[in-house]
């Protein structure tokens, strides 16, 4: 499922067939082996309530396991876990992070002519921008990064941190302006159809225009820090594993902590820290915070996979560093004891790059947020979504398009989280690509 080439996170998905078992690493191509392809609703149903899903957005169609050894055998499949990461004691764990990172830069940039990559502002990709920039500089070469913002505001927020980490040898930089027409929730029904939602759905608008004009750049690599938050930041959960483990005072250190930033109680951040439902993956991990982490990785990576398509299509060959196995490997690999509690924001990351990143950037806290961005596009494109919802979804009856259109409204208007109604949109964009694509065709040769 994840291997540690230039391709980083690739899933691989199998189905029955009266001739034997049929492996791809294409879900919708195996979907589409009789025709046009069978969207599975219960699949649907989970997403539009922002529910963790297992298996593929088809019926018939299953994903292989990450981190096993698969075998097909007839009609069947037999697999086992053969991935564990190696717990090292006493490590330099920064050191560590900074090797995996370094080796997973060097094999997107070595061999092209004209890499890019985000440069935003925030740790991953400035680190991944960074660390291609010293590379490349011994060559006389350099890394384009490129920075994301509102046309006519080059200050303020992570536009300054991108611009002091900007001086550096082997790493040229460029502004690409985002107008008001490039805001999220506009161009739903431009949306390809790939194997899964993909995560820049609701942003596609802007993610298209960014894929266009690195074309024009001549882009021939471009990376993203896409990953490095649901790897690099602790869940809040892990503030009940250090009850659970009879460690209260820093149990209640990291809730105080949670609280003051989240703005609630510490009663209420520790019953938040409870109630989170444990989750275990088949892998033989040091503590439940590392099956949390992994957890989301095995799920996320297949979707930034949908990115990667959407990319393709465009010429652009899109890499997502922070998915690749060998850096998932070296962070799980980091003791219990040594993650950091959830309220500190990537030390290990920032241990890693202290020679790199500038001292203010390594200073950051928290990263930006763009949550103003997604209300103000869905506040602009709201009447145009009132229709959109009342599509795939709702002829399925898996949603009522009236009170997810007042839902809408009281969101655009500031009440309710934008998590009540992304799903939604994304998925109903998803199904109306898939179902107005062409269907794949079968060709089969002697």
């Amino acid at each position: 499922m994840l291997n540690n080439t230039a391709q980083a996170a690739t899933p691989l998905y199998t189905r029955r067939t009266v001739h034997g078992l049929l492996w791809s690493s294409s879900a919708r191509a195996l979907a589409s082996l009789h025709g046009d392809p069978e969207i599975s609703l219960p699949h649907m149903a989970a997403r539009v309530i922002g529910d963790r899903t297992e298996g593929s957005c088809f019926t018939h169609v299953d994903p292989l396991p990450f981190g096993h050894k698969v075998r097909l055998i007839g009609r069947g499949v037999d697999q086992r876990p053969v991935w564990r990461p190696s717990v090292t004691d006493g490590a330099d764990h920064g050191r560590r992070l900074r090797r995996a990172l370094e080796a997973a830069v060097a094999v997107r940039v070595d061999s092209v002519k004209q890499p890019t990559t985000d440069f935003s502002g925030g740790f991953d990709s400035t680190a991944l921008g960074l660390l291609a920039a010293t590379r490349l500089a011994s060559e006389g070469r350099h890394i384009t990064g490129v920075t994301l913002h509102p046309e006519g505001v080059l200050h303020g927020g992570d536009l300054d941190y991108a611009r002091e980490a900007v001086p550096h040898q082997g790493l040229r930089h460029l502004w690409m302006p985002m107008r008001r027409d490039h805001l999220p929730y506009n161009d739903l029904d431009l949306v390809p159809a790939t194997d899964e939602p993909a995560p820049s759905t609701v942003s596609y608008a802007h993610f298209s225009a960014q894929l266009v004009w690195l074309t024009e750049q001549g882009s021939d690599t471009h990376m993203t820090g896409d990953g490095g938050d649901g790897l690099l930041l602790t869940p809040p959960s892990h503030i009940a594993y250090l009850m659970r483990r009879g460690r209260p005072w820093p149990a209640l250190g990291e809730a105080s902590r949670w609280a003051q930033i989240r703005r609630t109680s510490v009663w209420e951040a520790l019953r938040n820290a409870r109630s989170a439902p444990q989750v275990r993956t088949p892998f033989d991990l040091d503590s439940p915070t590392h099956h949390a982490i992994l957890r989301g990785r095995m799920t996320t990576a297949r979707t930034a996979r949908a990115d990667v398509e959407i990319a393709h299509g465009f010429g652009v060959r899109l890499h997502n560093p922070y998915f690749d196995a060998q850096i998932i490997h070296t962070y799980l690999s980091t003791p219990v004891r040594d993650l950091p509690g959830p309220t500190r924001y990537k030390p290990i990351l920032v241990e890693a790059m202290r020679d790199l990143f500038p001292p203010r950037l390594a200073r950051r806290t928290t990263k930006g947020d763009s949550s103003s961005d997604h209300h103000c596009g869905l506040r602009t494109a709201l009447p145009a979504l009132t229709d959109f919802i009342d599509g795939h979804l709702a002829d399925a009856g898996l949603i009522d398009p009236s009170k997810i259109a007042k839902t809408m409204r009281q969101v655009a208007a500031g009440v309710g989280d934008l998590s009540l109604v992304q799903p939604v949109i994304e998925t109903e964009a998803w199904m109306r690509a898939v179902r107005n694509a062409p269907v794949l065709r079968w060709e089969v040769h002697p």
